[in-house]
């Protein structure tokens, strides 16, 4: 309540309700903790301030003066060292403001949030009562590494045809039939029919060159290109040693998933660590721009990837004010130049 020459008028109104551990303190405590509650609640107006309360509690009036019997009350006698203010006591007869509003009936009262009790325990912390986010684990490089022994049985096909290829003896019916062997054992990761990914054979691909329109033309005037040439009617491009060439459509994409999302070659490595991969393997024009756009779309990546940013420098400490009201704060920063192409400044 604040002074007024028509009467003490109200600042702002504050209600708390006990939760079932505090339903059953002492009177002596649930006032003095009524008084606590409301001072902190209402500190950026007490504080520096001088003020009064006034109470029907009249075991409180020594609150400021004289140490406390009860060790709960003495804890928040010297929490309140900092303030500077008077306890009255008032009869409760003459406190029908409080009693009226503590004791009028409410509707619905069942739902109420004050109920609410957040389970806490030695090692966590867990709270349905607030939104969270759900997060995925990360799949580090170790664990990675470790799925991979797990399933060497599984995978074991599919590093011998990946040394076979590295080497470069580039012998089309050796490729082909690592191919159809990593067709017949390699199962898909990612079960849903819009991202699964659908491992392709030499063949497949063979057949995929010729129904692109580009590749087919690059392999009609070879001559003119002579950063290709033609290995058993495939495409491919000169390099040490030479890769093929992919055409456009699902074998682009499912290539970066599997290099990008599985746990055996990718793990969900970074952008840089995905394109080397990728580029001794297979070449199409773009695949870099490709990658990245993939990357920055990956929903894990963006989730558990920490931000390479420095962080925000130090608050510089501002001298409180004297009262309410006499110093306002306004960030601000500009002009910027030069403007940006929207024309802000």
């Amino acid at each position: 309540m604040q002074t007024h020459p028509n009467g003490d008028l109200p600042v702002a109104y504050l209600s708390k309700k006990f939760t079932a551990t505090q339903m059953n303190w002492p009177a002596t405590e649930q006032e003095c903790y009524a008084i606590i509650y409301a001072i902190e609640k209402w500190h950026k107006y007490l504080d520096g301030q001088s003020f009064s309360i006034e109470t029907d509690h009249k075991p409180l009036l020594p609150l400021n003066s004289k140490q406390q019997l009860n060790s709960k009350c003495e804890r928040w006698r010297l929490k309140l060292q900092q303030y500077q203010f008077t306890i009255k006591c008032i009869e409760g007869k003459h406190n029908t403001i409080a009693n009226y509003l503590s004791r009028s009936p409410v509707d619905n009262g069942s739902n109420d949030e004050d109920d609410y009790i957040p389970t806490k325990s030695a090692s966590t912390q867990t709270d349905d009562y607030m939104k969270t986010k759900i997060v995925a684990p990360v799949i580090t490089r170790n664990y990675a590494k470790q799925q991979v022994a797990e399933r060497s049985d599984l995978h074991s096909v599919d590093r011998t045809c990946e040394m076979d290829i590295k080497k470069r003896n580039v012998d089309m019916d050796v490729v082909q039939s690592c191919g159809t062997q990593y067709n017949q054992f390699h199962t898909p990761v990612v079960s849903n029919e819009m991202q699964q990914i659908i491992p392709f054979t030499w063949e497949q691909l063979k057949e995929a060159q010729h129904q692109d329109e580009e590749i087919t033309n690059i392999i009609t005037n070879i001559r003119n290109h002579k950063k290709y040439f033609i290995k058993d009617n495939m495409l491919m491009k000169k390099m040490s040693p030479p890769i093929p060439v992919i055409p456009k459509g699902r074998i682009r994409s499912d290539i970066i998933k599997i290099y990008h999302d599985t746990p055996a070659n990718g793990a969900h490595f970074g952008r840089d660590q995905t394109i080397n991969k990728i580029q001794q393997r297979y070449f199409w024009p773009g695949m870099i721009s490709d990658i990245r756009n993939f990357i920055k779309s990956c929903l894990l990546c963006s989730q558990n990837n920490p931000l390479q940013r420095k962080p925000p420098g130090a608050l510089k400490p501002i001298k409180p004010p004297d009262g309410i009201w006499q110093l306002l704060t306004m960030d601000f920063h500009g002009p910027i130049t030069p403007t940006t192409k929207n024309g802000n400044k």
